[in-house]
């Protein structure tokens, strides 16, 4: 029997819980889970064994699509694991006693933490009102996700809250995977039921989430929603505003998102600097002396913009409490904190929040010294902590967007930092991080890489990108990618790009973009023409076109079969059967699901257990 500690220890974090969630739904696989999650396979099997070891779940070694695949299930003797709104009871059993420990701090479900707030009890009475949609909107660094925070911290205690930091690879289809997982937690499960399932239209999953949340009066707060890249979650959020009445929703966002009027009644708040009075709050909270007259001299100069405020504090930190407010002179306050701090941070310091700069979103430490090696990580890390200029999100560390631009002026070669970067995310393998791969390799105007991708999803299927849900985030990187007319390189740009259309029901552009692809594959041979009509099927299958679905499927696996692209024939053998089986002729899905597993098991007998 485990120590109670070391059992804490392996559940009480975000991850495990969420994979512990899965699998109390249903016995999965590591790669199941990963694949689910968003997460990364390897580290998700690290994770696995880890619970095993510890008594909280059980692996036993099962045939899945002709593979060896292990499969985790909890093991309900030694120990149970209940989610309920005041967080983690994890229950131990022996023979003769059981004994229930509760870990209360791990039900936030991801708020980040803030150490420069004070006042804005105006702003908090106002979010404190009544429910419905509340947006905050602001310039970077004037305290809008601190607000947040402080609100998020406020009501916890008596109400379910559901922070999400919005990223431009965020697709509809991974926010409500992550809202049904945040539900499973509180005994609603219905919506992670069917996501896992296999469920995926829209309107289904947006009643089951709205159901849930409504059921269960949560508080759902999104931060940098003007990063969002797909259009869905603007109905999504409008779906939980119009239709649930016990929700409280929280925007925070630098512009006004599009989904509603100002006539609509939705209450939205400008927010501003902190007051005098705020401001001084503030500096005393830091330790930081400017007396009377220098507060007002200094709340004139940056008017109470909190992030100036922060990188003031920092600089009086590093120098001394000699540091005047008169030292406040250039126009671009911010930017003229940041020269000043730069020149007295360390040169490990600097190097550390330069790396960072060419992060779009929160990084592990490890993940920064592989891909820079950099030396002393974590002392750098921590000191820059404690000086205020990073936050640490999770076990990652982020850098405020203004910061980032300010040390990205540093970099020597920021086609190489990109370089690195787009590498170090193609290398862990999932979806969402091979998108952010792609967005890097642009950045380092590496298109061939770009290119490889592409063709790795469109003839292997590696990556499924809009099986994932991540159409619009990928079509807002592919679009801007130019390769040479009636290349080899277009046709499979076309390709992924019409598909990735077709899924977001833009039929007419997924049409054109379809049809040049045939059109090149007409000169380049069977193979293109084989996997440009495989996504015209598919193109007709978003439509609901199961008649013509069934007549490119069958185009397609007549060449793979004659060139002996055996991969993708036993891929469309399977849609075949998918598709037979939703129309009814069952025979017909029996006989090509046989075909698929007679293909699958030559390479099942030489691959190793997953």
């Amino acid at each position: 029997m485990p120590k109670e500690k070391n059992l804490l220890r392996v559940v009480a974090s975000t991850v495990n819980i969420d994979v512990l969630n899965v699998i109390r739904q249903e016995p999965s696989s590591p790669r199941e889970i990963a694949r689910f999650l968003g997460k990364n396979e390897t580290d998700i099997s690290r994770r696995l064994r880890l619970m095993e070891k510890a008594g909280i779940v059980n692996g036993a070694w099962t045939r899945k699509k002709g593979r060896n695949v292990k499969v985790y299930a909890l093991r309900g003797f030694h120990a149970e694991v209940d989610f309920g709104p005041e967080g983690l009871t994890l229950q131990l059993k022996t023979a003769t006693e059981s004994k229930s420990i509760t870990a209360d701090a791990i039900a936030s479900f991801e708020v980040p933490s803030t150490s420069n707030f004070v006042g804005r009890q105006r702003e908090l009475a106002m979010l404190a009102g009544e429910e419905g949609l509340h947006v905050v909107i602001g310039l970077p660094g004037i305290g809008k996700t601190s607000l947040g925070v402080a609100f998020a911290a406020s009501v916890l205690k008596e109400r379910p809250v559901l922070w999400h930091t919005v990223r431009e690879v965020d697709s509809f289809a991974y926010v409500v995977s992550k809202i049904a997982v945040f539900l499973a937690r509180f005994g609603f499960s219905d919506a992670l039921d069917y996501i896992r399932g296999g469920g995926d239209e829209d309107r289904v999953n947006l009643e089951l989430i709205g159901k849930g949340l409504n059921r269960i009066r949560s508080v759902v707060i999104f931060d940098d929603y003007h990063r969002r890249r797909d259009e869905r979650l603007d109905a999504l959020l409008e779906h939980l505003w119009r239709s649930c009445s016990t929700v409280k929703i929280v925007v925070l966002s630098r512009s006004r998102p599009r989904f509603y009027s100002l006539e609509s009644g939705v209450r939205e708040y400008w927010l501003q600097g902190l007051t005098v009075e705020e401001t001084r709050m503030f500096l005393s909270d830091k330790g930081v002396e400017t007396g009377e007259s220098g507060t007002e001299e200094l709340w004139r100069k940056v008017l109470g913009h909190p992030l100036s405020l922060t990188l003031y504090c920092a600089l009086v930190k590093e120098r001394g409490k000699g540091v005047s407010v008169d030292i406040v002179k250039d126009e671009n306050i911010t930017g003229y904190f940041l020269d000043e701090l730069s020149s007295a941070l360390s040169e490990d310091e600097k190097e550390l929040l330069t790396a960072l700069s060419v992060f779009r979103s929160p990084v592990a430490a490890k993940a920064l010294s592989d891909t820079f090696n950099l030396k002393k990580v974590l002392q750098s890390s921590h000191n820059l902590e404690m000086k205020m200029l990073i936050n640490r999100v999770q076990d990652k560390l982020v850098i405020h967007e203004l910061l980032r631009e300010a040390f990205y002026r540093f970099l020597d070669n920021p086609r190489e930092a990109h370089l690195v970067v787009a590498r170090y995310y193609n290398g862990v393998g999932t979806s969402a991080e091979t998108l952010e791969a792609i967005f890097h390799y642009i950045r380092a105007e590496n298109i061939g890489a770009v290119i490889s991708i592409v063709k790795e999803e469109i003839e292997d299927e590696k990556y499924r990108f809009v099986e994932q849900g991540l159409s619009a985030p990928l079509l807002d990187l592919l679009d801007g990618v130019k390769v040479p007319p009636d290349s080899e390189d277009l046709f499979y740009l076309l390709c992924l790009r019409g598909k990735a259309r077709s899924r977001l029901g833009e039929w007419e552009s997924a049409a054109k973009e379809l049809t040049e692809a045939l059109r090149i594959a007409d000169k380049a041979g069977r193979k293109f023409q084989a996997y440009a009509t495989k996504c015209l099927a598919e193109h007709y299958y978003f439509r609901g076109d199961f008649t013509n679905t069934m007549r490119d499927l069958l185009k397609a696996t007549e060449i793979f079969q004659d060139l002996g692209i055996s991969d993708s024939l036993e891929r469309a053998y399977t849609q075949l059967a998918r598709l037979s089986f939703s129309m009814g002729r069952h025979d017909k899905a029996k006989y090509y699901a046989e075909l698929a597993e007679r293909l699958s098991r030559p390479a099942a007998s030489h691959s190793s257990p997953l």
